[in-house]
């Protein structure tokens, strides 16, 4: 995968008194003037409450790079909220490595990362200067880490993005992990790794591209993550896990994809030991693996509620080895290549609500997982009038089609695409124009407007949350944003995944 990125920052840090009046914001720029000269030196001139923010831009080099907070309980984060536009770029290789931070001395949630993107972050041998090629959190620290991309780490060992040694539980939501690598054969969590003692919430994150030994997306050791409304695209793993490896765990996932991921073992997901692991409202689709396309379960206790793992290639959708224990409620299992109810699930079909059905997805081929109004998977449609799958309805007629212009033009571009849960659409402009932009759902009908207005000539862009007109967050699937000049109509396809 390719990907270009402009990014702003934006830093605020907290005044130096034994109890501050306010919280104070240092301004950090790319090119100077700033309230400090470089990020680092806004971290260390911040106190407690404080905001470091970064403006638009690329910040490289010494004191931009290999940042630490301090154990302050400050907010580093980039001026409008946008990690496109605010950019961390560390420069990094393993014979000159650099990571984004470091967070090692006891950070909690009050330290806050913010709307950053962090990209070519590098790491060498020997550990713990291996791991986390972005950010390394040690020392039991627990960052907030929110709406940031991590694009192009490469760890040399485990965590091509974000590692997190034992009892660090960093919070992490809103964040994309995108084209990271853990580098090495026997390495795990090409996105990010966790140890031991990891009890953190990871939520509405996007892992794609990524790929290690094992875990191609995330990897999990003794620890409990809480996973929700996450998903895994196109990760690959040499080994085990192409999506998420979680070895002797209990880790919950709630509400999550896994599409086109690819591995020896478990294509989307393999849970190896631990106690209990459960994996509730989610969709395996087109995984690949030879003993678990879906699901590899080994020597593991595992439930899986309200889930569809359908059409998931070179392997069963759930694989069970050694002594594992997989139980199964209202899910629908249909279409994987060597077998749907098989092995340990063999004699749990039709039973517990469970279904061998066509989940009749909208628009599979572009990523888009939501579901037809006639699908078995909605309440309405099944015996345990619950939705099966991560996501709803979102299409009513099998055979609608688009009402608008779905020719893509010289410039116009959206990233993150697929995305959760903002979009940036940029396009060119050849002369002054007035613009309607707006965003239609898959059947055409408008969710609102976007802006209309006058744009100048040259480039441009503008950002969708994912919102409708009301403010309301929208389902999962494909959307269509259109700028509109008189007759003259050009749109750009996005998929929201959640």
């Amino acid at each position: 995968l390719s990907h270009t990125i402009v990014v702003t920052l934006v830093i605020v840090f907290n005044s130096v008194v034994a109890e501050p009046a306010g919280a104070r914001t240092w301004l950090v720029s790319p090119i100077g003037g700033g309230d400090a000269p470089t990020i680092q030196a806004g971290i260390d001139s911040a106190t407690a409450g404080d905001v470091v923010e970064l403006a638009n831009g690329v910040f490289q080099r010494t004191g931009n790079r290999d940042l630490d907070f301090g154990g302050k309980s400050i907010t580093v984060r980039s001026q409008n909220d946008s990690p496109e536009f605010c950019i961390i770029d560390c420069e990094g290789s393993y014979e000159d490595p650099h990571r984004g931070f470091i967070f090692h001395s006891g950070e909690d949630s009050n330290s806050v990362l913010q709307g950053i993107t962090i990209k070519n972050g590098s790491t060498q041998e020997p550990c713990p200067g291996c791991w986390g090629g972005a950010i390394l959190c040690e020392n039991e620290s627990s960052p907030t880490i929110r709406n940031c991309v991590f694009l192009d780490n490469v760890a040399s060992s485990s965590g091509g993005a974000i590692k997190c040694m034992e009892g660090c539980s960093p919070k992490i939501v809103d964040c994309s992990f995108i084209d990271n690598i853990a580098a090495a054969g026997s390495t795990s969590g090409g996105g990010l790794s966790a140890g031991a003692g990891y009890r953190g919430l990871i939520a509405r994150c996007t892992f794609m591209g990524n790929s290690a030994g094992n875990g191609g997306a995330a990897a999990f050791w003794d620890s409990s993550p809480e996973i929700v409304d996450c998903d895994f695209i196109d990760n690959h793993a040499g080994h085990h896990g192409g999506g998420v490896q979680s070895s002797y765990s209990s880790a919950s996932f709630h509400g999550c994809s896994f599409r086109a991921n690819t591995a020896l073992f478990g294509g989307g997901l393999i849970v190896i030991g631990g106690e209990s692991s459960s994996v509730v409202s989610s969709t395996f689709f087109a995984n690949a693996a030879p003993y678990g396309a879906g699901i590899d379960a080994w020597d593991s206790v595992l439930q899986i509620h309200n889930t569809i793992i359908a059409f998931n290639n070179n392997g069963e959708g759930v694989f069970c080895e050694g002594d594992a224990e997989v139980t199964v409620h209202c899910s629908d299992l249909h279409g994987n290549e060597d077998g749907d109810w098989t092995g340990c699930v063999g004699d749990q079909a039709g039973v517990n609500g469970n279904l061998s059905v066509d989940p009749q997805f909208c628009d599979s081929d572009a990523g888009d997982l939501s579901l037809f109004a006639t699908s078995p998977c909605l309440p309405e449609n099944n015996d345990c009038g619950t939705l099966i799958g991560a996501a709803g309805l979102g299409c009513s007629d099998p055979t609608a089609i688009p009402a608008v212009d779905e020719e893509q033009f010289p410039g116009i571009r959206s990233f993150p695409n697929p995305f959760n849960p903002n979009t940036t659409v940029s396009f060119e402009l050849d002369r002054a124009r007035h613009l309607s932009i707006a965003v239609l759902d898959i059947s055409g009908k408008q969710v609102l407007v976007l802006v209309d207005r006058v744009f100048a000539p040259g480039s441009q862009s503008v950002a969708w949350n994912g919102r409708d007109a009301l403010g309301r967050v929208v389902p999962a699937g494909t959307y269509f944003i259109r700028l509109q000049a008189g007759e003259w109509v050009k749109t750009s396809k996005v998929s929201l995944v959640r």
